[in-house]
């Protein structure tokens, strides 16, 4: 049977039904963790404000201030995320990127 598999992404980041045009889920390989593309009908302004005030809801902050409005790189202990959004016909396009931090991060 084979093992079934999650995309953490959906535990940090969700829309109603009515705003997704199109989902995608990117499996993890060696060089990148579990990814998510979106097609959404919100304006990327606002899909950008609503997927950052839920991610830093679940406990992710910015990486570094200045990303701009169509970058992110939010970070907490146990994860990295990352991603951007741009204009999409009838609305915006979504990538998120999410990588588990190393546990010896600080070691060189």
């Amino acid at each position: 049977m084979p093992e079934e598999r999650h995309n953490p992404l959906d535990e940090y980041v969700t829309f109603p039904e009515a705003i997704v045009l199109s989902r995608q889920d990117v499996l993890p390989s060696e060089s990148i963790g579990w990814g998510l593309n979106l097609v959404l009908t919100l304006p990327p302004r606002m899909a950008f404000e609503h997927v950052k005030a839920q991610l830093m809801t679940a406990g992710f902050y910015e990486e570094a201030a200045g990303g701009g409005p169509s970058l992110f790189r939010l970070v907490r202990d146990d994860a990295y995320v990352w991603g951007m959004i741009q204009s999409a016909a009838g609305g915006s396009q979504l990538f998120l990127s999410t990588t588990p931090q190393a546990e010896d991060e600080g070691s060189v």
